[in-house]
């Protein structure tokens, strides 16, 4: 067990070793989310990872706050469940603070009511200037002690606020966070659902072009079986990282399940959608891949894409169905390659 412990501490050893000088190059400030973005780049863990850095190494692009945040929440984002359990902890304990302060307010307005009280029992009877100098003494006393209270109470109220607005909007993360695919960061298919069901509402009002590509990596299974599902969910993520790239902020993109991945392309007439499939086919199969740290070589994988567009009878399924059957005629042609619709043969081949 002790060698075991040593291997580990010399290999993260290693690791910041290669780390540290590279981001200390770059002006990469050494904060742990940036470090963890680094560490899994140095220990090759994220093929998508390692391609997005060495692409802005090559490019000699700036490491910014901006970029930095970006790889951070991309790749080593942290669970939403966990996130949506740490808000919860939070919000109770939010509420136990308030209604503490509530109670020590009230029960320092009711000594005060008291004290009230017993002054105004004590001057219906005669009483000496000392008495009355005592009881004014002691009005004073009751008056600063509630104005103190009520200073504490605004204060800790103003911080009560602060705080559910930080949680509101951590909240809001977490929401937005459950609509994303874990493994890719792009969103998932309950996303997707919503986009579609958006978009045929708005179609019915504009008739604005909308069209849908569907993605499918090709022999998925064999090379899964091949190489094993750690390296199959890192061409995963960098078939997920080429789709951001080359489609760029337009497209709405999600997951759809296992190697299949959707576009949706709001006012993108048919024609257009075709040279964006075309361009992410290319992209793709022009890439070389390899395992960790290129100990492996994995070689060239290959995508099938299908081309769709919006009409007055979609639904939902309809138009992903007829997405999938030109993305099947695709693979049925030879795989890498792109259909639409319009090209598809008629008889649905292989239905």
């Amino acid at each position: 067990m002790l060698g075991k412990t040593a291997h580990a501490l010399a290999r993260s050893l290693q690791i910041f070793r290669q780390a540290i000088p590279q981001m200390s190059s770059l002006k990469i400030p050494v904060t742990p989310e940036n470090y963890a973005v680094w560490y899994h780049y140095v220990m090759g863990y994220d093929l998508a990872l390692k391609h997005e850095i060495e692409q802005r190494l090559r490019q000699q692009q700036a490491f910014d706050s901006r970029v930095n945040d970006t790889l951070y929440t991309t790749y080593i984002q942290r669970d939403p469940s966990q996130r949506f359990e740490n808000v919860h902890n939070e919000t109770q304990k939010l509420i136990a603070s308030l209604v503490e302060q509530i109670r020590a307010s009230s029960a320092g307005t009711r000594a005060f009511s008291e004290v009230l009280g017993e002054l105004d029992a004590e001057l219906a009877q005669p009483s000496s200037p000392e008495q009355l100098s005592q009881m004014i003494r002691r009005l004073t006393a009751g008056v600063t002690e509630v104005l103190n209270n009520n200073q504490q109470m605004e204060s800790s109220l103003t911080q009560l606020s602060q705080d559910a607005s930080g949680l509101r909007q951590e909240l809001a993360q977490v929401r937005e966070q459950a609509l994303l695919d874990p493994l890719t960061s792009l969103y998932n298919r309950r996303a997707l659902e919503h986009e579609l069901n958006a978009r045929l509402l708005a179609y019915t009002q504009t008739r604005e072009d909308c069209c849908l590509i569907l993605l499918d990596v090709d022999h998925f299974k064999r090379f899964n079986d091949t190489y094993g599902h750690a390296v199959g969910d890192q061409v995963l993520r960098f078939v997920a990282m080429t789709l951001r790239r080359v489609s760029g902020q337009e497209p709405f993109i999600a997951r759809y399940g296992g190697e299949e991945f959707v576009l949706v392309l709001p006012q993108w007439d048919y024609g257009k959608a075709l040279v964006l499939a075309e361009q992410i086919r290319l992209q793709i199969a022009q890439q070389n891949l390899a395992t960790q740290q290129g100990q492996q070589p994995i070689g060239h994988i290959t995508v099938s894409l299908g081309v769709a567009c919006m009409q007055a009878s979609d639904d939902a399924e309809g138009l992903l169905i007829r997405a999938d059957k030109a993305m099947y005629q695709a693979k049925q042609q030879g795989r890498d390659q792109v259909v639409g619709e319009r090209d598809r043969i008629l008889d649905d081949v292989g239905a």
